[in-house]
């Protein structure tokens, strides 16, 4: 990264650790149909919360919904899935969008299972048919099939953190 671009990164990761105090923000009381509550402003600045509610562009989600989503990611997730090289070759790695064209519509590998039998046929990253069943939120939530809960080592996502990457899922699935 540039020296302005990590600035901004992390300005932006900062603001996100703030506003996962409020984790109506990423409920649909704050959205729209995958809109975004408010935006970015200024240089530094912080999220708007007057923004209109309105929809996402192509693929895309709220700039809230993104910035927190790869925040959990750098923090959480990278320490293990920093390449395709990691275990259950989920290389989280990237911006949200060439992370969501590794996730969306692909079946878990299963390798880094313990027990790969119990692991539930059909089953996606993320599933644009049926979020519910996307793997990936399964694993966060400790509700999957098979496997261990993430983040493996250590303590679960908050009840922001988990509606935050549900949005992210959610806006991930509709996109084409």
């Amino acid at each position: 990264m540039k020296g302005g671009a990590l600035v901004l990164a992390v300005a932006l990761s900062a603001a996100c650790a703030t506003e996962l105090e409020d984790p109506a923000r990423f409920t649909g009381s704050a959205l729209g149909a995958g809109g975004s509550a408010g935006g970015v402003t200024g240089s530094g600045g912080t999220t708007g919360s007057g923004g209109s509610a309105g929809t996402a562009g192509s693929g895309g989600s709220g700039p809230d919904t993104a910035t927190c989503w790869l925040n959990i990611v750098r923090t959480q997730c990278l320490i293990c899935h920093a390449s395709a090289a990691t275990p259950g070759k989920i290389d989280l790695s990237g911006t949200g969008p060439q992370i969501a064209a590794r996730l969306r519509d692909v079946p878990p590998t299963n390798d880094a299972v313990a027990d790969p039998e119990s692991c539930l046929p059909g089953e996606k990253l993320i599933d644009p048919n049926n979020v519910d069943n996307s793997v990936l939120l399964k694993r966060l939530n400790g509700t999957q099939s098979c496997g261990s809960r993430m983040p493996s080592g250590l303590s679960a996502l908050s009840a922001a953190q988990l509606t935050c990457v549900r949005t992210w899922v959610e806006s991930v699935a509709a996109s084409n």
